[in-house]
């Protein structure tokens, strides 16, 4: 199964590729707006460390469950830290 159909369903058969990028684009766009123009952002650590939100320094960072997270995954989510709190109960 081809990229265009997977993302976009069998229903749109005759989409240029040009066109399909230019919808690519608008999507990453609108992402990079909606998470810029919101004042709270919850991922968890691994997905914090995707290429999109390494554009990204926010304020704080809150990591629960901190004490049962592996050390690389914390460190993905703290590199867009001004602050960081890591709330988590040893046991």
């Amino acid at each position: 199964m081809s990229l265009k159909k997977y993302l976009l369903g069998s229903k749109i058969k005759d989409l240029s590729q040009a066109r399909f990028n230019g919808l690519l684009a608008l999507k990453s766009k609108l992402e990079h707006e909606i998470i810029n123009n919101t004042p709270i952002v919850i991922t968890t650590c691994k997905a914090s460390g995707i290429v999109k939100m390494s554009l990204f320094r926010f304020h704080r960072v809150i990591v629960d469950e901190a004490a049962q997270s592996q050390e690389i995954e914390t460190l993905l989510a703290l590199k867009h830290a001004r602050q960081a709190v890591l709330i988590g109960d040893p046991k």
